[in-house]
């Protein structure tokens, strides 16, 4: 979320991927939260994190945050 609220531009498309990923992790926690053994949700949310941290969502934004 750092980097989603970190400046950059009028429009960053790595802002609409952000907010993809987010709705992800919200979807995914839920599923996990209702049955702990849920694969699909937990691959998904590997995914993301694999996402967040692969640099991509970080392009074109200017930030303040260590990473």
């Amino acid at each position: 979320m750092e980097t989603y609220f970190g400046t950059g531009g009028e429009y960053n498309l790595s802002d609409d991927i952000n907010e993809a990923v987010m709705k992800s992790v919200i979807k995914n926690i839920r599923a996990i939260t209702a049955d702990n053994n849920d694969i699909k949700a937990r691959g998904e949310l590997m995914w993301a994190s694999a996402m967040v941290e692969n640099g991509m969502l970080k392009i074109g934004k200017a930030r303040r945050f260590a990473g």
